[in-house]
């Protein structure tokens, strides 16, 4: 008897055209990758990676249905704003309990906390300016802290109230002296070794 294989399902792609017909958005892979499209001039430019695990993409015009905006709805609930040439304007990050909002915006890349809580919130808090990204990570205890990456590969972890309580280097040498880079993901995955977290997990910071 002959067994033929199952064919392979391969994840269904998604394209999100603009009410003007200039651009559109492809999302597809495993994981969601989207890419930014020129269908208005001819050459177009190459497309432009937007981000991944995209889970729907919204476009926003003038009154006279110009295109001004793309927005990236991540399936964590995360958006983020390009202009029509997909160039960043602003990052937003909800963390997963939703008390917590950061969001990058301006020419300067400034980088501000939010209390989204039911509770009387706090005013916002400025981490820093010229940051190209930010996230939410758990510390030992599965505490939500903050985390912003500048463009001069240093990263800063907060508290929940914007306090800061480290400052790390995604710049790296190895062994055999080779310059390298680390994610900010795995900076944040080393978070139990820092000397920094001990306040954590003695209780010293309440979050």
């Amino acid at each position: 008897m002959i067994v033929i294989p199952a064919p392979v399902p391969t994840p269904q792609a998604k394209v999100f055209l603009s009410p003007d017909g200039s651009r559109k958005v492809l999302v597809s892979g495993t994981e969601n990758w989207a890419y930014l499209y020129d269908r208005s001039f001819n050459p177009a430019f190459q497309p432009k990676f937007l981000g991944r695990d995209v889970e729907s993409v919204q476009f926003e015009t003038d009154p006279a249905g110009r295109l001004t905006g793309i927005v990236i709805i991540l399936e964590d609930g995360a958006y983020n704003l390009f202009d029509r040439d997909g160039n960043p304007e602003s990052q937003i990050v909800y963390s997963p309990d939703r008390t917590r909002k950061l969001e990058i915006s301006g020419e300067d890349r400034d980088a501000y906390l939010y209390d989204t809580a039911q509770q009387a919130a706090f005013a916002p808090v400025f981490l820093g300016s010229f940051v190209t990204s930010v996230q939410f990570q758990r510390d030992a205890q599965g505490q939500f802290v903050a985390v912003t990456l500048a463009e001069d590969g240093s990263v800063n972890i907060f508290d929940r109230f914007g306090s800061l309580l480290e400052t790390r280097s995604t710049h790296v040498t190895t062994s055999n002296g080779e310059e390298g880079e680390v994610s900010i993901s795995s900076v944040g995955a080393g978070l139990t070794e820092s000397a920094s977290f001990g306040t954590l997990t003695t209780g010293a910071i309440v979050w």
